[in-house]
């Protein structure tokens, strides 16, 4: 009884904060509709990220819980990676586990209603936050909800999906800081930050920033007293002092909510020291990112969100937070019942967070001392956050401030919107002028009515929350970046599961296969095969720069894609079959080194004539491969030559012409078939015309690397045909067919006009081709497949097999290095045997002989924090028990 009394109490208490979590649920779903998503529509909410990441590890995740699997490590992508630091930084939110009430061909859809829900949810915990503030309880309470979760911040972002959980939980890490300064416990703080490190280490960094400002901001903004006196009374007694006192709660609180949370973070920094996640240096020097007008544009309702900073001249942070929040800032400050001092601290903690938009500095320390490539001001939500907590003590003053003032901040940003259209500005359209004038003259009247009519306060609040829905949704609806159709996506899901279905029915142990330019870069998680495509910030460094250095499509950060290799890639890194989609690539494999198995209305399927497994022996003298040039062809030649001791499986093809359009050669290295430093003539666009002879006969490839990224676009033409393929910042080798000696391969390199950049381009561009004598590649090939591991056990995070060794030798393994892999050589420990080739995969070195070899993985840290986390939370519990016996 006394149980569902309290159920209704808080029902009762916080039924404005539902209010906002309703309105906003409406807001979503009404945008849902506009954009027609499935099953309203056509669309799926996928788009940028969470087309190529998260929406694939959705369906991994779904894959190993459903059928079976573990969430240590996984096969699928990246050639085999930890799989826990994926986990943990994409999927390990409550509202993830939403994805099993749906079938595997609706994540979508379970997509959609997790950012629903999330969206929701941070609404209801901000009006909940500053329901606690006020004794006055009205549906405005609801709208401010609405306004936070609704901000600038979840327009530009609302599709990482990972970050919506720290929108929710600041409020909660908010109010546990005033709980921890007002003396009422320190549970909600604790439980809040641990949250946020469990659903998102990344966001939890910045949410721990703020929250030593936010604790000083709320300690001396209340407490007077403390911040006159309290530096004599810490000579007296630390625990006389307030803010000391209250200070190393804080501080002690802090740290048992990291400690609780150890589990998570020891395997993310074992997994994040290998990754580009880290990778970053400090800037040399000051930069201000963008100047004060465009930024103080930003906040208005129906800006362009930002999402995009590479390539960017400037780019703005997203601190839309509403009309409303604008008119009411100014009233803040002119309040005659809030001191100087809380107007002071105020102005200082949102000049504090803007300066980190600002400043290049400060914004690298915000970002974990890395600045991202995409993405940028990704705490901007705290910013807005702020604003609408100052914005809601101004509206609490309303009938206190002279009408005046309402009317002169109305005429005032009324006349910064005409200028702002005047000059224009960078995400500024008539659209959004229009909406903000027309809102800050409604607005404006509904506060004179609230200040000025008490009777009708209510009402005029519950216009005022349908006013900031309407407001949000008008302004707003067409700015969801909502551009990929669910057939798109889904088309061919069953196609793929038929061709590969006909195609290893016989099939038994371990091996690879890939899609020929696939187009999602996580395509292994989202069909659910063994492959090599990957893309993620859990990513290895080395495993990232090998598969650039060989030719693989790659960011050369975080990302790695196949197109075409050569036999010696695809040999060496396992890949047994390749699907090409019939609808989307046109490009064809070499005929000597695949077999064509069979086809559906999707895809063809071919088979690897030369396929090598997991692991093999190789000649001792591959632990002293170099991939340190920039010639793919000749690492793969090198790679070949070390393992197997035969030379000139691939050849390289002869520069017999250079034409320039528009380009200045300043140094040609015709003798390592490259075309080095070139830079353009005068503004417009540019071309250089490289073609390539055979020396040989064979199956022939090219490569063209522009080391800035500005060519575009090659277009490559034998006496088959022209194959073109955009370069960008992204090559790859691409096979160009069966070649004769002398035959000519042409290859015209784009490098458009920037309009944009004052200076004309300068860059590095190579140039490689090579053909593939077959004969030495089957004479190394014999030598490789001659003594394999032969593995008897495989599973997730473990396989052992046997294998003969010649003399002088190394196990090669296409196995990509991680220190959670631990080696048993005839049952003995042989982690000292492990040697890294290429700085990125794992060989062992092994006595002549047959041998018994075992890998078992065990996540980095993952013990420790497990240890450490319970010890916590058991001593937590402890003194939470303690401190409610001594109160009772």
């Amino acid at each position: 009884m006394l149980k569902k009394q309290l159920h209704v109490k808080f029902l009762k208490e916080n039924k404005y904060a539902f209010l906002g979590l309703g309105c906003t649920a409406l807001i979503v779903l009404i945008i849902y509709l506009a954009n027609v998503i499935y099953p309203i529509g056509s669309n799926t909410i996928l788009c940028v990220d969470l087309l190529h990441q998260y929406a694939p590890l959705y369906a991994e995740l779904w894959d190993k819980l459903m059928n079976g699997g573990s969430l240590l490590f996984s096969w699928e992508s990246a050639g085999g990676a930890a799989w826990l630091g994926n986990f943990f930084n994409y999927l390990s939110s409550p509202f993830t586990f939403l994805i099993f009430l749906f079938p595997r061909e609706n994540i979508t859809e379970a997509i959609a209603l997790i950012i629903l829900l999330k969206a929701s949810l941070s609404s209801f915990t901000f009006s909940y936050f500053i329901g606690k503030k006020t004794e006055n309880k009205t549906p405005l309470i609801a709208a401010f909800g609405v306004l936070y979760a609704c901000c600038g911040w979840f327009v530009a972002y609302y599709w990482n999906v990972m970050w919506l959980d720290a929108v929710y939980l600041l409020p909660l890490v908010a109010l546990g800081i005033e709980r921890i300064i007002d003396k009422k416990g320190s549970a909600l703080y604790i439980a809040a930050l641990a949250g946020s490190f469990i659903t998102s280490y990344y966001m939890a960094y910045m949410i721990c920033i703020f929250s030593v400002a936010y604790f000083i901001y709320y300690f001396f903004s209340t407490n007077s007293q403390a911040f006159e006196k309290g530096a004599s009374a810490s000579l007296k007694s630390i625990t006389s002092n307030p803010f000391i006192n209250r200070g190393l709660n804080f501080a002690f609180s802090s740290v048992g909510a990291v400690l609780l949370c150890a589990i998570v973070i020891l395997p993310l920094i074992s997994t994040l020291g290998a990754s580009t996640a880290t990778k970053d240096t400090f800037p040399e020097s000051f930069e201000a990112y963008f100047n004060i007008f465009d930024f103080a544009v930003q906040h208005f309702t129906g800006v362009e969100p930002t999402i995009r900073c590479s390539n960017v001249d400037m780019y703005l942070p997203n601190v839309s937070s509403g009309v409303l929040t604008i008119i009411l800032i100014p009233l803040f400050f002119l309040s005659k019942t809030i001191t100087k001092k809380e107007k002071a601290l105020s102005a200082g903690l949102l000049l504090f967070l803007a300066s980190g938009f600002y400043i290049n500095y400060l914004d690298f320390i915000w970002h974990g001392f890395h600045f991202p490539n995409d993405m940028p001001y990704r705490y901007s939500f705290m910013y807005s956050f702020v604003l609408l907590i100052l914005a809601f003590k101004g509206l609490e003053r309303i009938k206190e401030i002279p009408s005046k003032y309402i009317k002169y901040t109305a005429a005032v940003i009324g006349l910064f919107l005409l200028f702002a259209q005047k000059i224009g500005s960078e995400n500024f359209t008539d659209s959004t002028f229009w909406i903000n004038l027309i809102f800050v003259g409604v607005y404006s009247f509904g506060l004179f009515v609230l200040k000025n009519n008490q009777k009708s306060e209510r009402t005029v609040a519950l216009l005022l929350l349908l006013l900031v829905c309407a407001e949000y949704t008008i302004g707003n609806c067409n700015k969801f970046t909502v551009c990929v159709p669910r057939d798109d996506y889904s088309y061919d899901y069953e196609d793929y599961l038929d061709i590969r279905e006909q195609t290893e029915k016989a099939d038994e142990g371990f091996y690879r296969l890939e899609l020929l330019k696939a187009e999602m870069k996580m395509s292994p998680c989202r069909y659910g095969y063994n492959g090599i495509n990957y893309f993620s910030s859990m990513a290895s460094e080395g495993y990232t720069d090998l598969n650039c250095r060989l030719g693989m499509e790659s960011n050369k950060s975080n990302s790695c894609t196949y197109n075409s290799q050569t036999p010696i890639y695809n040999s060496f890194f396992g890949i047994k079959y390749v699907y090409i989609n019939k609808m989307n690539s046109s490009q064809f494999l070499p005929g000597d080194f695949f077999d064509y198995q069979n086809q559906n209305i999707g895809y063809m399927a071919f088979e690897n004539k030369y396929f090598l497994p997991l692991g093999f022996a190789v000649d001792e003298a591959i632990t002293r491969w170099d991939i340190g040039g920039l010639n793919t062809f000749k690492n793969q030649a090198d790679l070949f030559k070390k393992a197997t001791g035969v030379k000139n499986a691939l050849n390289s093809m002869e520069i017999s012409d250079i034409d320039l359009d528009n380009v200045k050669l300043n140094k040609s290295d015709l003798d390592d078939s490259g075309v080095a430093d070139y830079s353009v003539k005068y503004k417009g666009d540019a071309s250089i015309n490289v073609t390539l002879k055979a020396t040989e006969s064979g199956e022939a490839y090219v490569y063209a690397l522009g080391l800035k990224g500005t060519v575009e676009t090659a277009d490559i033409s034998t006496s088959v045909g022209t194959v073109s393929q955009k370069i960008g910042k992204s090559p790859y080798i691409i096979y160009v067919g069966n070649l004769k000696k002398g035959e000519i391969v042409d290859i015209a390199l784009e490098i458009p006009y920037d309009e944009k950049k004052d200076e004309l381009a300068e860059d590095k561009l190579y140039v490689y081709g090579a053909v593939v004598d077959k004969s030495a590649f089957e004479k190394g090939y014999e030598k490789l497949q001659a003594n394999p591991l032969n593995i008897t056990e495989f599973s997730d995070t473990y396989f052992s097999g046997t294998i003969t060794m010649p003399e002088n030798s190394v196990l090669y393994t296409s196995v990509p290095y991680d220190k959670g892999w631990h080696i048993t050589v005839d049952g003995k420990s042989a982690d000292e045997k492990i040697v890294k080739i290429g700085d990125a995969l794992i060989g062992v070195d092994l006595d002549a002989g047959e041998h018994i070899v075992e890998f078992t993985y065990s996540a980095p840290g993952l013990s420790e924090g497990i240890i450490i986390s319970a010890t916590t939370l058991a001593i937590l519990v402890v003194l939470f028990i303690i401190k409610k016996s001594k109160k009772n």
